[in-house]
């Protein structure tokens, strides 16, 4: 990706975006360890939270893809993110699906779901940004996120009213995700026009409180995530801390988005097979804040591994794991 020199060149540095990426990819890993589901209020509260993650990393992606459209990066850096962590992971998604799968499930896999943990996500990006690169003008755009609103509401409430039976899930195609990518887009395109950086940020906090708190006893949980994008977006992308230290986090949170997957999946393998399970042990191991942490805090200490070898000549091919 972009080196720090280049970020700070770079007019379409956000540094308050590469913040909130930090704090999604840990809110991410707190959802995905299960936090607090001991405490089942507590629980439903995180989970409200970590589900604007993955729409809110969409549209950061297309904000900076349409701010640095003509500095942009070839597509195939994206190309070799996928496969550096897909060979990384191969131990775990061949455990876990291809020693099972036949080959009807296996073309399922690729096409509409994962077979690896994180994968869908990237296949979404990959496709996305180039939808919309084609579709950048701003009749295109419009267009773009006038069908993709609808697809996403319909299957969004297709889940809470099963208007169709359907045997996959949508959640993991990438056109469930466009609107988030269009969002990101108008964004870019039109924010400074419409002058949204004088909204202050205690009425947008205020706003997004209001529509949180309705979520628990409204069924608007696809609406809420699509105006949190809104309201929580400009929060950070008005921080202007210029710092080598954000730049760090940003190359973190994709490591750390990847590697959970990973470290859950060993977390379970130990505890299920090297603790009874009616030991004390188990039990505290088992408990969802001592998961988080040292799921988080083995997750933290590789990416910060991978960023310092990534700096040897003979490694430096670690820098497309981010």
């Amino acid at each position: 990706m972009m080196n720090n020199s280049d970020l700070k060149n770079s007019i379409a540095y956000y540094p308050g975006l590469d913040l909130l990426k930090f704090i999604l990819a840990l809110l991410i890993i707190a959802a995905h360890c299960e936090f607090a589901v001991e405490y089942p209020l507590l629980k439903d509260i995180i989970g409200k939270i970590t589900s604007v993650a993955v729409p809110l990393f969409f549209a950061m992606s297309s904000f900076l893809f349409i701010k640095r459209i003509d500095s942009l990066e070839p597509p195939a850096q994206t190309v070799y993110l996928f496969i550096c962590w897909y060979i990384l992971m191969f131990p775990m998604t061949w455990q876990r699906f291809w020693r099972f799968a036949t080959i009807k499930e296996s073309i399922y896999a690729v096409l509409l779901s994962c077979s690896l943990n994180g994968y869908w996500f990237i296949k979404a990006l990959i496709v996305n940004t180039l939808l919309l690169f084609f579709c950048r003008s701003q009749k295109r755009l419009l267009l773009c996120l006038i069908i993709s609103l609808v697809v996403y509401l319909f299957w969004s409430y297709n889940y809470v009213f099963g208007f169709v039976s359907v045997p996959f899930s949508p959640y993991y195609s990438f056109y469930y995700h466009t609107a988030y990518f269009c969002i990101g887009a108008l964004l870019a395109r039109y924010y400074d026009k419409f002058s949204l950086d004088i909204i202050p940020s205690l009425v947008l906090l205020g706003i997004y409180v209001t529509i949180f708190i309705a979520s628990f006893f409204l069924p608007i949980d696809p609406l809420y995530r699509l105006f949190s994008i809104v309201l929580i977006f400009p929060l950070f992308e008005r921080i202007d801390i210029h710092s080598n230290n954000l730049v760090t986090l940003r190359k973190m949170s994709i490591i750390l988005y990847m590697t959970q997957f990973l470290l859950i999946w060993l977390y379970s393998l130990l505890c299920d097979n090297y603790l009874s399970r009616n030991s004390q042990v188990y039990s505290i191991f088992q408990f969802s804040l001592a998961r988080y942490l040292i799921i988080t805090i083995a997750a933290l200490g590789i990416a910060r591994l991978i960023l310092w070898l990534e700096n040897k000549p003979w490694l430096s091919f670690l820098k497309y794991l981010h």
